[in-house]
């Protein structure tokens, strides 16, 4: 396991905790590599910790590996039509604000930024207002309305 991965999903569960405090937790007591031992339930690697907590780690890594090779692997391809992009309000500086989707969405990019970054958008009180968004959107896609920015 390397460590700059472990290191990785140690820095995306501590943004997280909030949704995963348990889990969370353990990040407190281990360093990088006892880290990676629980993950790789070695032998007597988590005997100090909570049994819950390290199975819904362990839960949480198998996601996030997941989720990482399928983004490192995933090639957009060119969309004959349009899309909603819902931006995150802090995302990283100097980024264009439609993420480079325009150049692929041939009908054009809406784009929304909501409360936020990557992590908290998902977590009250930023969920609200995505949730929000996507009702009014549903709404919209429901009524047959076309792609235009509606506030």
């Amino acid at each position: 396991m390397e460590a700059e991965v472990v290191l990785e999903f140690a820095g995306h569960l501590t943004r997280l905790s909030g949704l995963h405090p348990r889990a969370a937790e353990v990040l407190e007591y281990v360093d990088a590599a006892e880290l990676a031992a629980v993950l790789e339930e070695r032998p007597g690697a988590d005997s100090a910790l909570d049994a819950e907590a390290c199975a819904e780690l362990r839960t949480l890594w198998t996601t996030f590996a997941r989720n990482r090779r399928a983004s490192r692997g995933y090639v957009p391809q060119p969309l004959d039509g349009s899309l909603v992009l819902l931006r995150a309000a802090e995302g990283p500086p100097g980024q264009e604000e439609d993420l480079g989707w325009r150049g692929l969405a041939r009908s054009g990019v809406e784009v929304y930024e909501v409360p936020g970054d990557h992590f908290s958008l998902v977590a009250m009180p930023h969920v609200e207002h995505l949730a929000a968004r996507l009702r009014a959107l549903l709404t919209r896609a429901r009524s047959g309305a076309s792609l235009q920015k509606a506030g």
